[in-house]
């Protein structure tokens, strides 16, 4: 039970960040903070795949960080305008198109090398 608080905890934590942010325009003021809030949001991504894996794989982790970092995008188009207050998440508007493979690669990347250090970590630790 103690492991599913930590992801519940975690995900509230990363929504309420996001609405913060997003309610205050800081991701257009701050070209940086989407990135460094997807980042961040991957180590979490891989600490629950580290615990939460019976058979841990590097492609294990690249398919778990890729379907929870697209199914984020999903939930970011859909729910921005309504719960968020943004109002340019539009497929008619290049920058989101843009913005949202930028996340994708963001957290590809982020999930290999936070993926290096947790795994190099728990290595020199056993």
């Amino acid at each position: 039970m103690k492991k599913y608080s930590i992801f519940f905890i975690g995900s509230l934590a990363i929504i309420t960040i996001h609405r913060y942010f997003a309610l205050r325009h800081w991701y257009v003021r701050v070209w940086w903070l989407d990135i460094t809030l997807h980042a961040i949001a991957v180590l979490f991504l891989v600490i629950l795949y580290y615990i939460f894996a019976p058979k841990r794989s590097f492609l294990g982790l690249c398919i778990f960080v890729m379907a929870i970092g697209a199914t984020w995008e999903v939930f970011e188009f859909f729910f921005n305008g309504s719960l968020f207050g943004v109002e340019d998440a539009r497929l008619n508007n290049p920058i989101w198109v843009l913005d949202t493979i930028k996340d994708l690669i963001v957290d590809f990347t982020a999930g290999i090398l936070w993926w290096q250090v947790i795994s190099s970590y728990n290595k020199r630790n056993v």
